[in-house]
């Protein structure tokens, strides 16, 4: 269990119940990957997660809370999984988009740029003759270098 502000008390209860309880510092319970503060193991994902969630939510002995927390994690659980459909929807949208437009496809085929920033390239730059470089385009985005002038001396920085 995280040692925090109440995890002894906690810690005593769980003891009362038969459980062995060891406290953890926060900095080591990052590997762990639990639902909540119930100390259920879930894999990673966000989608299985979900769905063990949803499962677990359902066994009251797994997961003693009140049917009132019950209900309202079974709402939020819901949301995300509209949200995510919502998200596949939009990145459908912009997969299609992408393929009718030339410019980002063009974009797409370089190594290391996939749909969303082939999609964004194109609708940041707007029509891409407006630039006379790709260094321009560049420091248009901010990542290109600048020069730093400060009196006598003068030297090209790199944005970090």
């Amino acid at each position: 269990m995280e040692a925090c502000g109440s995890a002894h008390y906690w810690g005593r209860e769980l003891v009362k119940l038969g459980h062995e309880v060891r406290l953890i510092s926060a900095q080591f319970v990052r590997p762990f990957v639990k639902m909540g503060e119930f100390g259920i193991a879930l894999p990673k994902g966000w989608q299985v997660m979900l769905k063990q969630a949803a499962e677990v939510l359902s066994e009251p002995m797994r997961c003693p809370v009140s049917e009132m927390l019950r209900e309202a994690l079974r709402d939020q659980i819901q949301e995300i999984r509209t949200l995510g459909e919502q998200v596949k929807a939009l990145e459908r949208q912009i997969g299609a988009w992408q393929r009718r437009a030339d410019e980002c496809q063009r974009i797409g085929a370089i190594p290391g740029v996939g749909l969303l920033t082939a999609t964004a390239a194109v609708a940041t730059m707007g029509e891409a003759s407006s630039f006379r470089s790709g260094r321009e385009f560049a420091a248009f985005l901010g990542a290109g270098a600048s020069s730093v002038g400060h009196g006598w001396a003068s030297e090209v920085a790199r944005h970090q």
